[in-house]
C-alpha cells in the first residue's frame, strides 16, 4: 500500500493519515473541509498506508500489524475482517 494519500471522486472525498496521531481523515474536495475522522487502532505507530476500493466501498488502513478495513459510508466502521 502505498503512504500517499487517496481520493474517491464519485463521492468527492480525499483520504489521508495523520500518522502521528493515529488518525484517518476523509477530506471535501470542494471545501477542504474535514468530513470525519477515524481512530483505525494502529497504536502508537499510527497509521501508515491507504487503499481505496471504491467499489466494496472500503477503506484499507495499513498499520505496523495489521490492515484495518473502514467503511466510509457508514462512518467509517471497522469491519470485522481484519488482517493480522
Amino acid at each position: 500500500m502505498a503512504r500517499r494519500p487517496r481520493a474517491d471522486l464519485v463521492s468527492r472525498l480525499f483520504y489521508t493519515n495523520l500518522e502521528d496521531r493515529n488518525r484517518t481523515l476523509a477530506i471535501a474536495i470542494d471545501s477542504r473541509q474535514v468530513k470525519a475522522a477515524w481512530t483505525p487502532g494502529c497504536k502508537a505507530d499510527g497509521p501508515r498506508g491507504l487503499a481505496l476500493d471504491p467499489h466494496a466501498n472500503v477503506l484499507f488502513v495499513a498499520c505496523t500489524d495489521h490492515v484495518a478495513m473502514l467503511d466510509p459510508a457508514q462512518e467509517g466502521a471497522d469491519h470485522d475482517d481484519q488482517y493480522r
